[in-house]
């Protein structure tokens, strides 16, 4: 396989450093690659996201007032939301040497948003006004760091270097822009204590599907029931009623969310149940449990709110480990690892859905082998190690045969078809497609779309 995102990657950082290199013959590939994953996937080229990240400074520009930064990042995140993505904002520090070699640094804040890899080619023009005439001229900036799926290409950006003959030293700027001081905190992480350990019930391969959730099997969208607690058993009774209000109001919204088809309808209710998460947890009288925070945490992801998921996790591996949950602690490090796979850090989602499967084969949970394994099919695929990836999927699919798990078994041939057709073997990819919905006919489920 191609590495198509890859491609894209470098062709945005070419071409938006150089606005008069010619990249047509790669926007004709890569979007015939998008056009054929759409015929296999539907409305892949919607559903897939491209991740940006672009760095801008706080501190003011000489001359510069208060609101200056604040106005450039709001800007940046104005105009990657046109994109077609939200934008989430955190706090950074950039650091560099000089010329003598000692480490100079500079806070700033990172914009990042996923948008639709569709708009690929649309976002190159809006990454070069960005960086040319926001970042750059407006707060002096010598070069700009952007990243595209976790990753650059070339040198820091630089947009303006025939225009100006010298930039200010990082002695001439001010403090830190005082309208940005609400951005500065990190993705903080509410106060939650332990309680009582849950049971799950069910086959480990519920789903919450989203739209860029890629293993066709797994367990990596655990819905498992947990609870949540109100602590302050001496409270007004009428706010203690206010909170149960809230919690029965959160319970049927993760309920809806795990029984609703639609995937419009899904994300919507997934933004709806993390901000009522959220207004809940300022509260500290309200205790949320590991596997509730999981479903809070898949939520968040569905709702494209990544950075919060991955708090939720977070949090949820730190309960398992403090109580010896062995299982729950091997379902953490699998969404963890979803979300390196959803940022494009195939390193690092791979080695947290190796950790994953130590743990299940060490507890026997030959379900969750299967699906781990399915998992490191799709890094395998993605990566275009198509013989690992089969590899992979063929053990998945021995297991899932073995314990009987006929869902598991259908998604496993679909991701053998999916090899077969990358490889250009019709023949074979028709016949485990085929196999696949057979199962799924038997078992009243969905069948997918044949070409």
């Amino acid at each position: 396989m191609a590495d198509f995102r890859g491609d894209i990657r470098r062709a945005i950082f070419t071409k938006v450093r150089d606005n008069s290199v010619d990249i047509l013959q790669d926007v004709i590939g890569i979007n015939q690659i998008l056009r054929d994953f759409s015929k296999r996937y539907k409305d892949f080229d919607q559903l897939e996201k491209l991740n940006i990240e672009i760095t801008v400074p706080i501190r003011l520009p000489p001359n510069g007032k208060k609101g200056d930064c604040k106005a450039v990042v709001e800007e940046v995140k104005k105009s990657l939301i046109e994109l077609g993505g939200g934008t989430t904002t955190y706090h950074a520090e950039g650091s560099w040497l000089d010329k003598q070699k000692n480490v100079v640094s500079d806070d700033c804040v990172v914009v990042f948003t996923a948008i639709p890899i569709e708009k690929w080619y649309e976002c190159i023009p809006v990454l070069q006004g960005l960086i040319r005439d926001e970042i750059q001229a407006k707060l002096f900036q010598k070069c700009v760091f952007l990243r595209i799926d976790n990753q650059t290409f070339g040198e820091p950006l630089n947009l303006l270097g025939d225009r100006i003959e010298a930039f200010p030293s990082i002695e001439e700027f001010g403090n830190i822009d005082s309208a940005c001081m609400t951005m500065m905190s990190e993705y903080e992480e509410p106060p939650i204590q332990s309680v009582m350990n849950q049971k799950i019930n069910g086959d480990e391969n519920t789903q919450i599907g989203g739209e860029d959730i890629t293993a066709a099997i797994g367990e990596g969208a655990v819905a498992a029931k947990g609870n949540v607690t109100i602590i302050n058993n001496a409270m007004d009774p009428k706010i203690q009623a206010l909170y149960e209000e809230k919690i029965a109001n959160l319970e049927e919204k993760l309920t809806n969310l795990e029984q609703e088809t639609d995937e419009d309808q899904k994300e919507q209710i997934a933004r709806e149940t993390t901000k009522l998460a959220d207004e809940m947890l300022k509260n500290k009288d309200i205790e949320f449990d590991a596997w509730k925070l999981l479903e809070l945490g898949n939520a968040a992801e569905l709702a494209g709110q990544l950075e919060r998921a991955e708090g939720y996790f977070k949090q949820a591996q730190r309960k398992f480990l403090s109580s010896d949950d062995r299982k729950g602690e091997a379902a953490s490090l699998n969404n963890l690892g979803r979300i390196a796979f959803r940022r494009g850090d195939l390193s690092e989602a791979e080695r947290l859905h190796r950790e994953s499967l130590a743990i299940k084969r060490e507890i026997g949970d030959r379900q969750g082998e299967a699906a781990s394994l399915g998992n490191l099919g799709n890094i395998a695929r993605t990566r275009g190690d198509l013989a690992e990836a089969e590899r992979l999927y063929r053990e998945s699919l021995a297991i899932m045969r073995e314990i009987g798990n006929r869902k598991g078994e259908a998604n496993s041939l679909g991701n053998l078809g999916n090899i077969a057709e990358t490889r250009g073997d019709e023949d074979a990819a028709n016949l485990l497609f085929l196999e696949a919905n057979e199962i799924r006919r038997e078992m009243g489920l969905a069948v997918e779309e044949e070409e």
